[in-house]
């Protein structure tokens, strides 16, 4: 059994995956749905704006915005960047020249690893398969 901290009250809690208590975890979903809510209301808010109105801390903003839960108008833009490159992007890690590019290494690596033994099943070859969607 695994206790952890909660990042966000820090109180202790049976970790299963998320840095947040249960409590915390719901708690941001109902802040999240307040914001996307507000951004369908109020498309040209600015994170100011947003963060005001309901609430919400700017990290947790930002963090739904990477994990592409949200997405930034054409005017806001500039608030999230490529994180290999630096280009603006609405929403995520990658601008899609990026994402392209990390797509084609990863296959390129899954390649590699496979080293010629498709058809063989996982516990044939001893190996992980890594399966890249599109």
């Amino acid at each position: 059994m695994d206790i952890r901290q909660c990042a966000r009250c820090s109180k202790l809690f049976h970790y299963m995956g998320n840095r947040n208590c249960p409590e915390c975890v719901r708690a941001l979903d109902d802040i999240f749905l307040e914001v996307r809510n507000y951004l369908d209301d109020h498309p040209g808010a600015n994170m100011d704006d947003v963060c005001v109105a309901c609430e919400a801390d700017e990290d947790d903003v930002l963090r739904w915005l990477r994990e592409g839960r949200l997405i930034l108008s054409s005017e806001s833009a500039s608030l999230l960047k490529c994180q290999v490159c630096g280009t603006p992007i609405k929403s995520g890690r990658y601008c899609d020249t990026c994402a392209a590019k990390v797509i084609g290494q990863l296959e390129s690596t899954a390649q590699q690893l496979g080293g010629g033994r498709k058809g063989k099943g996982h516990e044939e070859s001893g190996r992980s398969h890594v399966r890249i969607e599109r």
